[in-house]
């Protein structure tokens, strides 16, 4: 039986904002074309669009579906379906699982999966898909960022529409998980390599794919939510040029734009354009290796920390849109506190004295940066010239997308790299340990025995003590100095006024398009 209230209680414009790179003079010129060629065509009339272009930044990744990057936000959600997603309090809603219980102890969590879903092959879905997905997560190769939560689920069991997870101990960060991992197709997974056969339960097929061009979904007949998707096609157009995405976003070649600077965004808001922030928090970072000279050394860290100038950053590459944080998650979070948050200001003199007395004027260091990532090469320009003014000469490392999201699951970005994350829109816990630069012997090679129990007390916190668990992992974090936020904000991305109830997911900016609709 198809489900017409599914997504209902979605944020409209919600979570996170990525990015990624590549293009080819073919996309560019179909989206700057005309005619019905170029860009989302139209049917009988002028106002019913046949197919909706999303325009983006960077190809696609699916053999990683499990873990939330910037290259999957923009299909992930339109192929593929979820257990669960959170809503903007951070409660879990029913998506493929329609209810669930868990035991009073936290160690039993038993799900009601829904019936009637087919896979896009038209294999009906059963709960050992579900099983089979969340064994998938527990795998290396499947790049899961909460692979640590998984493989708490000691036993995962299916018996008709019902799936048992018995865990080795309990977790608040189960729906988190139900949140990056979605139910694939087990046949098939193979296929998910380069993109063969991507085969999901969502509203679209994926059809074809031409790394650096472009992403040609279908609609799925047999989609269990009645109505949906409206649609007949989707095309994810990939574009490397900031000003070939703005073009496309100004003359409604792309319908949605990801990637866009805030600073390319201001010139095109407002008219036909708007520019919703959306996706909960995004954190910009620092990332300085804690085992390796110079950055072992505490004092270097809080050196470094100092000779940022994050209002800079906020003013010129946010507009004053930002808000200027020590901290990955927003005021909102449970033991969020002000102190912390502005443990580090910008102190450049004392911050060049202190790398003086440390023997490290003149030193060179690399400085890793995504090439696909817009809003970080320029944050890169900014902090690159603080650092020179310390006395420290940053050299820029910019490396491909694919490149880059490779190295930073294997904690190989270098001695100090710019990157983003967004999971402090979930939990002080999972951001310490989902992300990969942030979590126990990451990207940053930090660890010590005091982190992780922090962690772990975040992470088995209940409502009376959640609060003063998260403070004081905030607060290690922030004064151990690994890894230096910056600025975090909600993300943005360029619609066209066109397209009526566009949402994304409240944790992560995957985009939406199961109730969307053009007029």
């Amino acid at each position: 039986m198809k489900d017409s209230n599914i997504f209902r209680s979605e944020a409209a414009l919600s979570r996170r904002g990525f990015i990624g790179f590549t293009a080819t003079a073919g996309t560019l010129l179909a989206l700057t074309g005309c005619g019905p060629s170029g860009g989302a065509s139209t049917a009988g009339n002028s106002n019913a669009l046949k197919k909706i272009v999303i325009a983006t930044s960077a190809d696609p990744q699916p053999q990683l579906v499990m873990q939330a990057n910037q290259t999957n936000c923009p299909w992930q959600r339109l192929v593929f379906n979820h257990l669960t997603d959170l809503d903007t309090s951070g409660k879990p809603q029913p998506v493929l699982a329609q209810s669930w219980e868990t035991s009073a102890d936290g160690l039993t969590t038993t799900l009601k999966i829904r019936q009637g879903v087919k896979f896009h092959d038209g294999r009906e879905m059963t709960g050992e898909d579900v099983v089979f997905s969340l064994n998938r997560a527990k795998e290396e190769a499947a790049g899961c960022q909460l692979r640590s939560v998984a493989n708490l689920i000691q036993e995962g069991s299916a018996s008709g529409n019902t799936v048992t997870l018995k865990l080795s101990k309990p977790t608040s960060q189960l729906f988190d998980l139900f949140q990056l991992v979605p139910v694939v197709d087990q046949k098939t997974l193979d296929g998910l390599q380069g993109g063969k056969q991507v085969i999901g339960t969502g509203p679209y097929k994926w059809k074809s794919f031409s790394p650096g061009a472009t992403v040609q979904l279908e609609k799925n007949p047999d989609y269990w939510v009645s109505g949906a998707p409206h649609f007949e096609a989707v095309e994810i157009a990939i574009i490397t040029q900031s000003q070939a995405l703005i073009a496309a976003a100004r003359s409604n070649r792309s319908q949605i734009t990801q990637g866009l600077s805030p600073l390319d965004l201001s010139t095109i808001s407002g008219g036909d354009v708007q520019t919703p922030n959306s996706g909960g928090i995004e954190a910009f970072v620092v990332g300085l290796d804690a085992s390796t000279a110079p950055f072992n050394n505490l004092k270097v860290r809080k050196a470094i920390a100092k000779a940022i100038d994050r209002n800079r950053i906020n003013d010129q590459v946010f507009k004053g849109s930002a808000e200027v944080s020590n901290l990955w998650w927003g005021k909102g979070t449970p033991g969020w506190d002000e102190k912390t948050a502005n443990t580090y200001t910008y102190k450049p003199d004392e911050a060049k004295k202190e790398l003086e007395a440390l023997g490290l004027a003149g030193t060179e260091v690399p400085f890793t940066v995504n090439s696909g990532d817009l809003v970080a090469r320029a944050i890169l320009d900014i902090v690159r010239n603080n650092f020179e003014a310390a006395g420290l000469k940053a050299t820029p490392n910019v490396i491909e997308t694919t490149d880059f999201v490779a190295r930073n699951s294997k904690g190989a970005l270098g001695p100090m790299f710019l990157h983003r994350t967004g999971f402090g829109s979930l939990s002080p816990a999972t951001t310490a340990t989902a992300t990969a630069h942030l979590r126990p012997n990451g990207g940053t090679h930090f660890t010590s025995p005091e982190y992780e129990r922090l962690i772990s007390a975040a992470q088995s916190a209940n409502q009376d003590n959640v609060a003063a668990a998260n403070a004081a992992l905030g607060a290690y974090m922030v004064d151990q100095a690994f890894n230096l936020a910056l600025v975090q904000r909600a993300p943005a991305l360029a619609v066209n006024k066109s397209i009526k109830d566009f949402k994304t997911t409240n944790a992560f900016q995957y985009i939406i398009l199961d109730q969307t609709t053009a007029g």
